[in-house]
């Protein structure tokens, strides 16, 4: 039986117990107050975070867009059509490339050309257009992302009336096919590859040349030349071909059977005794 002592404990334990667990309301709402905002505080960091990597994107996108590259759409008026990008008034160039390098695949400016008179497309090695991109500058230059070998179909919108140094002192051009170009309203090629030193093929099979009057120092300096078939070039005219040969120290092979009237200078600036024997020339004449 519980004495007056007892219950006089008791009471006073269960009142203090009591006090411990009636937190005043004001407390409670300062508690709710502080985690409040610490939650805003905590969601503002994460917006300010993302906000700064989005702006670190953005300037990183623009930063790699700032050269004078453009990649215009294949669907964007005006544009040639699939069958015309296939074959019509091409050259295609192969290029040896260091990635971030920029150069120039051809100089429009030396044909007067504007920048819709031409259109830039890079190939995959098996001569498709890679990503149906086009890539386009006024001035021709182009940056590549990796080194190696890389090709580059360039279509003219307009017909050419010549080639002169189109391709002039370009280090980087290694092989060069006109083969798909219209050229019979062109009448001169002078110093088309002039300086080209690294250039080692060209294919002119199948082109139209019977209004070319001008050959003088096309391939002068093309220092990497073994082989040249010229068979294709088909003028009626008296072609001025002087120089046409000059400095190409590695010439091998020459085919000039259709050449019917030249210039006696042709072979001016070349080892004529290393290669005269190796050059058909059965219609050949002064």
């Amino acid at each position: 039986m519980k004495t007056n002592d007892d219950l006089k404990i008791e009471t006073t334990v269960k009142n203090e117990n009591e006090s411990t667990h009636n937190i005043p309301e004001e407390v409670i709402q300062n508690k709710i107050k502080k985690f409040k905002t610490f939650n805003i505080i905590l969601i503002s960091l994460n917006i300010i975070f993302l906000i700064g990597i989005s702006l670190l994107i953005f300037i990183v996108f623009k930063l790699k867009n700032q050269t004078k590259e453009k990649v215009i759409s294949l669907e964007k008026e005006g544009l040639p059509s699939k069958e015309e990008r296939k074959s019509k008034n091409t050259i295609i160039g192969t290029y040896s490339v260091k990635s971030g390098k920029k150069f120039q695949l051809f100089n429009p400016e030396k044909l007067d050309l504007k920048e819709d008179d031409y259109i830039i497309e890079s190939l995959e090695k098996n001569n498709n257009l890679r990503n149906l991109k086009i890539i386009n500058d006024e001035k021709g230059y182009y940056t590549p992302e990796e080194s190696g070998e890389q090709s580059f179909k360039i279509i003219f919108k307009i017909i050419l009336n010549s080639l002169n140094e189109i391709f002039k002192d370009n280090q980087e051009l290694i092989k060069v096919d006109l083969s798909n170009l219209e050229m019979e309203n062109i009448s001169s090629m002078n110093s088309s590859f002039s300086g080209c030193e690294n250039l080692e093929e060209v294919n002119l099979d199948g082109v139209n040349t019977s209004n070319l009057l001008d050959m003088a120092y096309t391939f002068e300096k093309c220092n990497n030349l073994k082989d040249l078939d010229l068979s294709p070039i088909n003028s009626n005219n008296t072609l001025n071909t002087k120089g046409i040969f000059s400095g190409c120290e590695k010439l091998e092979n020459i085919n000039i059977s259709s050449f019917e009237k030249v210039d006696e200078n042709m072979f001016e600036g070349i080892n004529q005794n290393q290669i005269l024997f190796q050059i058909n020339m059965h219609q050949y004449q002064y």
